[in-house]
């Protein structure tokens, strides 16, 4: 209870030129009724009385009732308006069935029975009240059981079709739906990993799982977390706004919110709930937490103790082609997120989300669940395996059927290897050929990286040579994680030591965006080390940008890998692989090393939406595609003497395309490879 106090005195200030019938008497709260929230009614209406009789002034009025509406607030835990309506019979403050809670129906109940009027019949009486016991039965089932709850509160966001008109808003509830609320409320799966499309409602869902547990336990710390703080702010008010309606009124009706009089935040921050049973005994403000708190999860996540924390879609899109991402996320989830609940061993974890790269957050969790790492998690997916309007663009696989890997969406399909290494089956012609692409057009092409922090990426070197025919053949690859520091001086030695053997002819530097002036740093001090060191070559050194390829439009890493797609799988573009006999003995074929960067570069560029890898892709392709000209007119000298007629670039351009789109490797093989012997076949595995 709260303290006795002295009585409670709203007086108009000294002085005060009250018009009408003179100055107005003080409006006083006893002290044994200042936990009563009629007496601030009562006085409320005195003011407005006065106000209208001219005693006081409108400003005066005004702000006086403002100052007994915080009064009421915080020693009642009611507004004056709520105040006002307890005094009104049942018939008379009672607004509708829905928005009615169980004492008012129950009192509005009691007082059809006693009516006595030739306008309510027997046969009306019978009808109201089996209405009433209806949405009576219907409120305790929606304390019980989240699922309904929402059905008797929640009304569709998107309530602008056809059909929603028709069902005047209420959530269309599916049968998976339930199994999300489900999943949500058992006690043994406290910690849930929920997959599903956009527009399985799934975000909207679990926004009405949150209203009813802190419906049912106003005590409950939550943690909503989003991928920004806009998102995770517009489902904090969200949820505000629910917790204010008459139906949620009429579920809870001893829920409140506190506000600033309890000097507590209400915001987009956050908001505080209390229970109420007459006194504010039950009230939340001695806690450190809100009731609700919204973060991104790249924010500043403060506090600890939450009970349940509800992660939201936290995984940025560019994860799909970006390790930074992957990384960065899972590193924030594990090291900051985790960390803030209450007590590991009762409090909930719940994710929602759309995967977007195997590695990812989501693909981490499935992975450890799958090899016996963790067995903590309740993981539900709800994949659309046959959707057909949504089948266009490149995010389909991951959206729709939760499928990051999707054999279909490879930019680059296949890949031509050559042996770079003698070995029993080598013949001269071969080793000949070898001999000639090591005193090639030497070629380095980086993909620098901004640091070495773990989160970073690697830098990436692809080591190539240009034949006299045209052909590129790739020859080493390197992903290195160094600081920009020791990388220039690792591609300094390179070079230097290159002088006696194999000379490196030209070097290319991706700088596009806010890289350019890093890369141009970079060539300036490579220049000024080998100047230093009195290096007697000359190397040709260029910045490539996002426009490499001659576009004009930006393109990411895997627009540029998709542009050079077409040299890599018509072998203008080879890498250094083996010649191994095949399984049924009746011949040879070229094949990558198995444990060799190269092999991890065939795995980046063959699935390179799933690779964390990206860089030496990325090497590959700004160098295929600054060289795209010369690569799609190579041709070996034999096919050259064979093709007589001329061929204009464009003619030339299609030939090459229809080319890449013949998927008999045998037949492509022999029409562009200068060195194949005819038991010879090129693998792409």
């Amino acid at each position: 209870m709260p303290p006795r106090l002295p009585r409670f005195t709203v007086m108009a200030e000294e002085g005060q030129d009250n018009s009408g019938t003179g100055v107005a008497d003080p409006i006083v709260i006893p002290h044994d009724r200042i936990a009563d929230a009629s007496a601030y009614a009562e006085a409320a209406t005195k003011l407005v009385n006065a106000g209208l009789a001219g005693d006081r002034s409108a400003l005066d009025t005004s702000r006086l009732i403002d100052l007994l509406e915080d009064a009421c607030k915080r020693w009642t835990g009611k507004t004056i308006e709520e105040a006002g309506r307890e005094s009104l019979s049942s018939i008379e403050r009672f607004m509708g069935l829905m928005e009615s809670a169980r004492p008012l129906l129950e009192q509005v109940l009691e007082a059809v029975h006693d009516v006595e009027d030739i306008r309510l019949t027997a046969e009306k009486k019978k009808l109201y009240c089996k209405m009433i016991h209806d949405v009576i039965e219907l409120q305790e089932k929606a304390l019980d059981d989240p699922a309904i709850f929402w059905l008797y509160v929640g009304r569709d966001s998107e309530a602008d079709s056809e059909t929603s008109t028709n069902r005047f808003g209420v959530f269309d509830m599916q049968p998976f739906h339930i199994t999300m609320f489900d999943v949500w409320n058992t006690k043994a799966d406290r910690q849930t990993l929920m997959l599903a499309p956009p527009g399985h409602a799934k975000s909207t869902n679990m926004r009405g799982n949150v209203a009813w547990r802190i419906g049912k336990q106003p005590k409950i710390r939550i943690l909503l977390l989003a991928l920004d703080v806009i998102k995770a702010g517009k489902e904090v008010l969200a949820l505000m706004r629910i917790v204010q309606l008459p139906t949620y009124k009429a579920i809870f009706p001893n829920i409140i919110m506190l506000d600033r009089t309890d000097d507590v935040q209400k915001s987009s921050k956050g908001f505080t709930l209390a229970s109420v049973d007459g006194d504010k005994a039950d009230s939340n403000i001695h806690s450190r937490e809100p009731t609700i708190s919204g973060f991104g999860i790249n924010s500043s996540i403060n506090g600890d103790g939450y009970s349940m924390i509800i992660c939201d879609d936290i995984v940025n899109p560019k994860a799909k082609d970006e390790a930074y991402c992957r990384n960065h996320t899972t590193a924030i989830f594990h090291n900051v997120v985790r960390q803030r609940l209450r007590d590991a061993s009762v409090a909930e974890l719940h994710i929602v989300a759309t995967p977007w790269h195997p590695d990812d957050l989501y693909g981490r969790i499935k992975r450890d669940q799958r090899e016996g790492r963790s067995t903590r998690w309740k993981i539900v997916e709800f994949p659309i395996l046959d959707l057909e309007e949504h089948k266009r663009g490149d995010h389909y696989a991951c959206l729709f059927r939760l499928n990051p890997i999707h054999a279909s969406g490879r930019l680059v399909k296949k890949m031509f290897f050559y042996p770079s290494t003698e070995n029993e089956w080598t013949n001269d012609r071969e080793k000949a050929k070898v001999k000639a692409i090591a005193s090639g057009e030497r070629w380095l092409s980086i993909d620098p990286a901004a640091s070495d922090n773990k989160g970073s990426a690697d830098n990436g070197v692809i080591d190539a040579s240009f034949t006299h025919e045209g052909f590129l053949f790739v020859t080493d690859v390197h992903a290195l994680r160094m600081s920009p520091v020791s990388f220039l001086d690792w591609i300094a030695e390179l070079i230097f030591n290159s002088e006696s053997e194999a000379p490196v002819y030209g070097l290319q530097i991706e700088g596009q965006a806010s890289n350019r002036q890093g890369a141009d740093l970079f060539i300036r001090s490579l220049q000024q080390i080998l100047a230093d060191r009195h290096f007697k070559g000359e190397v040709n050194m260029i910045v490539t940008d996002c426009h490499v390829g001659g576009v004009s439009q930006n393109r990411g890493k895997s627009a540029r890998l998709k542009a050079a797609s077409m040299p890599i799988e018509t072998a203008r573009v080879r890498f250094a692989g083996e010649k191994r006999r095949k399984p049924t003995g009746d011949g040879f074929w070229y094949t990558v090393i198995p444990d060799t960067t190269m092999e991890k570069l065939k795995g980046a560029v063959l699935d390179f939406k799933t690779s964390v890898d990206a860089d030496i892709v990325d090497a590959l392709s700004q160098l295929v595609l600054q060289n795209f000209e010369r690569l799609k007119s190579a041709m070996p000298d034999a096919v050259k003497e064979e093709n007589t007629l001329p061929m204009d670039p464009m003619s030339r351009m299609n030939r090459a395309q229809m080319d890449a789109m013949d998927q008999k490797m045998d037949d492509e093989a022999a029409g562009i490879h200068e060195w194949e012997d005819e038991t010879l076949v090129f693998s792409c595995k």
